[in-house]
């Protein structure tokens, strides 16, 4: 790309300016293809996926990142927020859909290992999600980086604990609840101890200090509530399918309660006595 720059100065001077030579690749103006082709990956390469039903993981992803975008073009946002935000929606949602698209292999896993492999799953999806958003120079991709595997961290904690506190006494409503008391209070937490220490060493005053935490509660409740709502999507469209419903249950050691029937490829192995 070359760029010239030109003002009519008449006999101030000339009426273009140097150029400016700037290499456009393509793949500049498809930032989050690479978490796309990550789905795909997860949907087509474990033998369990290669059915029909697997496609049904598509609706939530395209419902939250189809969602994300008609929102921000409703509020109008700075365009650097806009690129931020929808990377980190677009991040949230992969890394949503993969977990639930490994979630038979998860499930044969014992606690501990599965954290492992469960961590590992996110904090790639969340360094492809940053590289995708770092190609800007203007970016700060430690922060995005930081605060995208918060979000994640929030969203596989939500789950966890909402699944063991619903192993003895499971409905739907009591599940959604505490996934989202369970999503929102870690993001919360996690975002004032991110960002205290910095606050407090920067701020000239107690004043300033209890302002900058109470906007970064609310920046939590706020952030904390998002990644809920990108849960939410998963676990309705997941409750309501023959595929991924055993896996939900398998992977967090509920008693699978009834639904729709279970497809004869996603049959989970049976619920394991160690505890997430």
């Amino acid at each position: 790309m070359r760029i010239i720059p030109s003002y009519k100065l008449g006999a101030f001077g000339p009426q273009e300016g140097e150029p400016t030579l700037y290499t456009w690749h393509w793949y500049d103006s498809h930032s989050g293809l690479a978490l796309w082709v990550v789905l795909l990956v997860a949907m087509v390469a474990p033998r369990a996926n290669r059915t029909p039903g697997v496609l049904l993981i598509l609706v939530p992803v395209l419902l939250v990142y189809s969602a994300w975008l008609i929102l921000a073009a409703v509020a109008r946002l700075i365009m650097s927020d806009v690129e931020m935000l929808r990377m980190m929606i677009l991040s949230l949602a992969v890394s949503a859909g993969v977990l639930w698209l490994m979630g038979h292999a998860l499930a044969s896993y014992g606690w501990f290992t599965r954290l492992i492999l469960v961590s590992g799953i996110m904090g790639g999806i969340a360094l492809i999600g940053t590289v995708s958003f770092s190609r800007d120079p203007s970016t700060q991709p430690i922060q995005f980086a930081l605060l995208l595997c918060l979000l994640m961290l929030a969203m596989v904690l939500g789950n966890a604990l909402a699944g063991r506190m619903c192993r003895r006494h499971y409905s739907p409503v009591r599940f959604i609840l505490l996934l989202a008391a369970w999503t929102i209070a870690p993001a919360t937490v996690g975002l004032l101890l991110l960002f205290t220490v910095s606050f407090v060493t920067a701020s000239d005053g107690f004043y300033h200090v209890i302002r900058v935490l109470m906007e970064t509660a609310v920046a939590g409740l706020i952030l904390g509530g998002c990644a809920f709502v990108v849960s939410l999507v998963f676990v309705l469209v997941g409750l309501n399918s023959s595929l991924f419903r055993p896996r939900l249950f398998a992977c967090l050691r509920m008693p699978l309660a009834p639904g729709p029937a279970t497809a004869p490829d996603s049959a989970a192995p049976p619920a394991q006595r160690d505890s997430i």
